[in-house]
């Protein structure tokens, strides 16, 4: 298929494309940023929200027979404004620019924190959402205008997704716990390390969007939570981490109140029965993850 990427150059998008490409899909790549050096990517650069957006991106996805919308603002700043521009009136304009062009699919990139403190675990697709900050909030809303289109004959899959680690990444829990034990630097843990939380490699949550990509049918706006299926208390995550780097470290407990203070379980069994999606073990993910850590820090400490 010929298919658009939005937000292509970050770290999950990089991922997908680089398996599009595999898998013989023809991508078109949209992206605010400059192309990274290990992009193979070439890219419509183009700010989505901004005056006149929505005409460029139209002609950027003309003749695409899908759009997986990854661009977003993190929650690495919860001041409103950025969020509602980077989630909220990014998708409205993308999804006027799927309307121009012609564009019938839509994967849609959400997250497990729309549905807030969870009052029942494991949290499932039938758990309402419930944002208690401006992110969940905007990523929430952004849901609903993906469902309004879909009522107009758009096919929609929307993939809420739980923390991600994997190459090229550097914000994730996981590679904060696996650089500091990798340092010799011990992992800081807070409310005791009991918290119980999933984490997800990114080779998973790309295996599930192409599986997004493959899947058709009623009803026209499908929702999946993409986890490892996994939630080891982090004191237990972290004796993980220690033998798969084969050394024994150490783990200060702390008090945090802005830390993780509840926890995060995630049934993944909607996207298995009819994604057919698998996740690999999460021990198997973290040893992948801390090669491809050990690998990066040899190529830094290379002349």
């Amino acid at each position: 298929m010929k298919v658009a990427v939005t937000g292509c150059h970050g770290f999950i998008g990089g991922h997908l494309c680089e398996r599009l490409l595999v898998d013989g899909h023809h991508v078109m790549g949209i992206d605010h940023r400059d192309r990274p050096a290990w992009s193979r990517i070439d890219a419509v650069r183009l700010e989505l929200g901004e005056p006149g957006s929505v005409a460029a991106a139209a002609r950027a996805l003309s003749g695409c027979e899908a759009v997986f919308h990854l661009a977003a603002r993190r929650p690495f700043s919860w001041e409103l404004g950025p969020l509602l521009a980077g989630n909220i009136l990014r998708t409205s304009h993308l999804l006027q620019a799927m309307r121009l062009a012609g564009v019938p699919r839509l994967v849609h990139a959400s997250t497990v924190a729309v549905y807030g403190r969870a009052e029942r675990l494991p949290i499932d697709e039938d758990t309402p959402p419930r944002p208690e900050n401006a992110y969940q909030a905007s990523k929430a809303q952004a849901e609903v205008l993906a469902e309004i289109v879909s009522r107009a004959g758009t096919d929609v899959t929307v993939l809420r997704t739980t923390s991600v680690f994997g190459g090229r990444e550097r914000q994730s829990p996981m590679h904060s716990f696996l650089d500091a034990a990798r340092r010799g630097d011990p992992i800081r843990l807070f409310a005791g390390g009991k918290v119980r939380r999933d984490h997800v490699h990114v080779a998973d949550v790309v295996d599930a969007n192409l599986a997004a990509l493959m899947s058709r049918g009623d009803p026209s706006y499908r929702v999946y939570n993409v986890a490892s299926g996994e939630a080891p208390a982090e004191r237990d995550l972290a004796e993980v981490i220690f033998l798969v780097l084969g050394r024994r470290g150490q783990i200060e407990l702390g008090d945090d109140p802005d830390g993780p203070d509840h926890d995060w379980i995630v049934d993944i069994s909607r996207a298995r029965a009819s994604l057919g999606f698998s996740p690999r073990p999460l021990r198997e993910r973290i040893a992948e993850f801390a090669a491809t850590l050990l690998r990066d820090q040899a190529k830094e400490a290379s002349p």
